[in-house]
């Protein structure tokens, strides 16, 4: 009897180092390998280092990509060809991994939610393929479809159409080929307010980067985006012009019962000067160019299919007589849009923002 259980624990003995080195000698780093086109390769990601998984004792880690798990190995035995691996609680994504032998060099781990790959502790023996990024490049309305850069500086020709500072951010809008753009002002030597009138022709260098260079990033202000590193005024605008040629304050007045504020008045003013400055319509080009005509204009709330708008009535004064030759219809209510009134239609046709 005695020799009986000293033979079981003998075996036994005999079983659990036999178990303990075989767990052991699939210690070390593994590298994931990849079969494409029914040939096992090495791949190696563009944006990323190869999947691997680095087994010691007592150590597990998984690094995958950008991420890697390291976890606390509490036990591991084999079972039916396989050997488990069983984790600290909580620390991968489960907490039991195995693996079980494919070839001479060559495991397959099976990992999480179903997931299992082929790894091998001899890479040398194996192709490595380098898979190449596809280049992305940044696109801007200033140069159309031309591929730019982060940081590099470019110059260009655009339209000047308003200067904001009222925020954390201070920016330029500006337009080229009708696309409105808006520009971090980046300009470190500027004196306040730059003095110039929306329409002016301005030479801007400027790079594409993160508007929010801080480490604490407004998720807003983060993405790259157009930056202005310097503006220089070239020539003057149509609305320059047209206040150099009708120098005198164009007169106005509303209906009893609104009550609008100085600065909103001054928009108002804008908006009727520069519409007056680009229009090509008839009745317009006619007015301005009768010296004996004073131009004026009303404004008025009015509500059209369910949205508000300021309604700009420009009218000339003749011998005693009012004539409206135009309607301008300004929304607020998605954009600052404005319209002027097709006199033959009656259909509002966008001519810009204001």
């Amino acid at each position: 009897m005695k020799t009986k259980i000293l033979f079981l624990a003998t075996l036994m003995l005999v079983l659990t180092v036999c178990n303990a080195h075989s767990a052991s000698s699939y210690y070390g780093k593994w590298s994931m390998v990849t079969i494409e086109n029914d040939v096992p390769i090495i791949l190696h990601p563009c944006d990323a280092q190869n999947r691997e998984i680095i087994y010691e004792e007592g150590l597990l880690v998984d690094i995958s990509g950008q991420e890697e798990i390291s976890c606390r190995v509490i036990s591991s035995f084999s079972k039916d060809g396989r050997t488990f691996v069983e984790l600290e609680p909580g620390c991968n994504y489960a907490d039991t991994l195995s693996f079980e032998v494919a070839g001479d060099d060559l495991l397959k781990w099976d990992l999480y939610h179903g997931l299992s790959f082929l790894y091998t502790n001899h890479p040398e023996n194996y192709e490595i393929v380098q898979e190449e990024c596809e280049q992305e490049f940044l696109t801007s309305y200033i140069r159309p479809g031309e591929p730019l850069q982060q940081r590099e500086i470019y110059t260009d020709e655009v339209e000047y159409v308003e200067y904001n500072d009222q925020g954390d951010y201070a920016f330029f809008v500006v337009k080229k080929d009708g696309e409105r753009i808006v520009m971090l002002d980046a300009y470190s030597d500027k004196d306040g307010y730059p003095a110039w009138i929306r329409g002016d022709l301005v030479e801007v260098q400027w790079n594409m980067d993160s508007w929010d260079t801080d480490e604490d990033q407004d998720e807003e202000f983060s993405q790259i985006r157009e930056r202005a590193l310097s503006i220089n005024k070239l020539e003057d605008g149509k609305l320059a012009r047209f206040r150099v040629s009708h120098p005198e304050p164009i007169p106005f007045h509303y209906e009893t019962g609104l009550d609008f504020s100085d600065d909103f008045l001054i928009r108002i003013r804008d908006a009727v000067e520069y519409y007056l400055a680009n229009s090509t319509q008839e009745l317009v080009l006619a007015a301005l160019d009768d010296p004996s005509a004073s131009i004026g204009y009303s404004i008025e709330e009015k509500e059209r299919h369910e949205t508000l708008y300021y309604v700009i009535g420009i009218y000339s004064d003749f011998e005693n007589r009012t004539n409206v030759f135009q309607w301008l219809y300004l929304s607020d209510a998605e954009r600052a849009q404005m319209y002027e009134r097709d006199p033959q239609r009656g259909t509002l046709v966008e001519f810009g923002d204001w």
